[in-house]
């Protein structure tokens, strides 16, 4: 059941046929991504630009009662990239994701 009025959903297409030699050089090809995701998401489960961002909507959203939407769209692009990472490398596709934020 899919849900048009959720704002993040993790859909993943089936590939009917992966390469054979990819998994071998794909954490290779994913070592740009990861260098920068690990910026934005920060290590551990702490620090990191989207920690920040989310504690300063946390802050916002208590003392003004509404989620700034840009901080939202930001911190959403930021966890969508993550997803296309770790999906490129976990051989769920073979299709290198992109380096943006944007679906």
């Amino acid at each position: 059941m899919k849900s048009t009025d959720y704002p993040a959903d993790l859909t993943v297409e089936y590939p009917q046929r992966l390469h054979r030699g990819l998994p071998l050089i794909k954490w290779l090809l994913a070592l740009p991504h990861y260098l920068v995701v690990s910026i934005l998401q920060g290590g551990e489960g702490y620090g990191g630009l989207n920690g920040l961002l989310v504690l300063f909507a946390g802050v916002v959203l208590l003392f003004k009662g509404s989620y700034h939407p840009d901080i939202f769209k930001l911190v959403i692009g930021i966890n969508r990239w993550a997803y296309r990472v770790t999906g490129y490398v976990v051989l769920m596709t073979d299709r290198y994701p992109p380096f943006r934020l944007e679906e």
